[in-house]
């Protein structure tokens, strides 16, 4: 790791040659080999940084507009139409922080936009997360990709299979019966491991199905998802570390940081601050960062229309950094008498207003924060959480008179 670090970092032109000169080198390890570099950016930095002068705004803007004509101010796509409607794409140098309540699915929702950016628009994305592992955020990811239909355009194969099933190795027949190893009276098994996996390669076609989806990942390299396990320190001289080694090593733009919250102490204060640190370092290296953090637990009693900064667990001041905030909950179905939802219907008109389906489970998430546009509108997603599957339906009111 040192030693790629320090080609990479001369292959971008830094001066490393007194690093390597150095009577110490066999002793520094990687996180010194950035120290250094950064140290002596820092000091540039300050001193070019005092110098500047005010720009003026009133020249040039004639040229600003025709240059928005060759290539309009619009972002890398969302999955979800809506929100590169409201808040025009994922844009560099901008943040974007939503907030869902307790096992609301934020983790799973960040996995979704990390695998899209990764597997249909082939961008490296950086994934840091200080609540979930390697293997629960990779089976997410696979569920993921064998679920939606986005991917499934991709790899050819529509099927539906649930992640519980997948990490318990459960799989169907072709009679639909799950195939399970032999077993007698006691429990004990009977049939040998080698024996059960050769009948499930011989009588399951969905193993074979969902098998031949996780070789299309592995084989679909042009773009990379990269995760970073913060767990044992969060702090947020290692969130900058994580994202400058990240964009100077593997070129990222796109990342993603779950789950935004304190390290070591409860202090709402400092919460903004790493917010405010996060959309420094965000802006200074032209990245996109899409951060989830969890709202109150008395938010699950709070109407989605009522949902404001003020549900945020540990600081309502995130709300003035970020350049976008989105708060969001599951509707309960003893709920749905409450709302109606507005979709689009292509090719047959107008939109139309309908009740929401009892057979179907919805999300919706609130536009607290936009600075691209319109704030205030209630965005409505059907769900399936076995499934990590987030479709965009169009927008949730509520009920008209009549």
């Amino acid at each position: 790791k040192k030693y790629s670090l320090i080609r990479e970092y001369g292959r971008n032109g830094y001066p490393v040659d007194k690093i390597l000169a150095n009577k110490n080198f066999d002793k520094l390890n990687a996180n010194d080999i950035y120290r250094i570099i950064r140290a002596k950016a820092d000091k540039i930095h300050t001193v070019i940084n005092a110098g500047e002068e005010a720009v003026e705004l009133t020249i040039g803007n004639a040229d600003q507009i025709k240059r928005y004509l060759k290539k309009p101010n619009f972002g890398l796509p969302y999955p979800w139409p809506m929100y590169n409607e409201f808040f025009l794409g994922m844009r560099e140098g901008k943040t974007h922080f939503e907030g869902f309540i307790s096992n609301g699915g934020k983790s799973r929702k960040l996995v979704a936009l990390a695998a899209y950016v990764t597997l249909v628009q082939h961008e490296n994305f950086f994934l840091m997360s200080n609540e979930m592992d390697e293997d629960d955020l990779q089976n997410c990811m696979i569920v993921t990709v064998i679920n939606n239909k986005e991917y499934q355009e991709l790899h050819g194969i529509k099927i539906k299979k649930p992640e519980r099933e997948i990490v318990l190795g459960a799989y169907r027949d072709n009679n639909g019966e799950i195939i399970r190893r032999h077993i007698d009276e006691n429990g004990i098994y009977t049939e040998s491991e080698e024996d059960y996996i050769a009948r499930v390669e011989r009588d399951s076609e969905e193993y074979h199905k969902i098998v031949q989806i996780g070789e299309w990942i592995d084989e679909n390299t042009k773009g990379k998802l990269l995760y970073k396990d913060v767990q044992d320190d969060y702090s947020m001289e290692r969130i900058e570390f994580e994202l400058r080694k990240a964009k100077l090593v593997n070129n990222v733009t796109y990342y993603g940081y779950d789950t935004l919250k304190n390290y070591q102490v409860e202090d709402w204060a400092q919460l903004k601050q790493i917010a405010t640190k996060l959309k420094e370092i965000t802006k200074e290296l032209k990245m996109f960062g899409f951060a989830v953090f969890q709202l109150s637990d008395d938010s699950k009693f709070t109407d989605v229309f009522q949902l404001s900064s003020m549900n945020i667990a540990s600081s309502k001041g995130i709300k003035h950094v970020t350049d976008t905030l989105t708060l969001g909950k599951m509707i309960e179905k003893s709920e749905y008498h409450k709302y109606q939802m507005i979709c689009d219907n292509p090719g047959w008109g107008d939109p139309t207003v309908t009740d929401l389906d009892l057979g179907k489970q919805y999300f919706a998430i609130k536009i607290d924060k936009n600075r691209a546009g319109s704030k205030d509108k209630i965005m409505l997603f059907e769900i399936n959480l076995d499934y990590n599957t987030w479709v965009n339906i169009g927008q949730l009111i509520q009920r008209q008179k009549n």
